[in-house]
């Protein structure tokens, strides 16, 4: 087990997270915003969690996003966090990206 900080663990941290090291170490909501939509989205493509809910809470953190999370609501609430990020930007990147399922299907429409 590896123990240590966020940056002086970053290069391994990257290579599990696909997180570029300088964002690791230097990581603020600042630094964040500057980075495209998609490519924060696909920081958390490879995240695996038990319900559609869970990686939603992730991406709130990333798109520094305050909205109640409704547990029960499967996909709707990663649409919800979509429409709350419009809101807050103009990045149209984040709609290039595409959530998959665990078994690499599509999601549903």
């Amino acid at each position: 087990m590896l123990r240590g900080t966020k940056a002086s663990l970053s290069k391994e941290l990257s290579i599990v997270t696909g997180i570029d090291e300088a964002v690791l170490r230097n990581g603020s909501v600042g630094m964040l915003s500057g980075i495209p939509a998609a490519q924060r989205m696909a920081w958390a493509a490879r995240r695996l969690t038990t319900r559609p809910e869970d990686m939603t809470c992730c991406l709130l953190v990333i798109f520094d996003v305050n909205m109640p999370m409704l547990y029960g609501k499967g996909e709707k609430a990663f649409i919800r966090l979509q429409e709350e990020i419009v809101k807050e930007t103009n990045d149209l990147t984040l709609f290039a990206w595409e959530a998959k399922h665990p078994a690499g299907e599509d999601s549903p429409p």
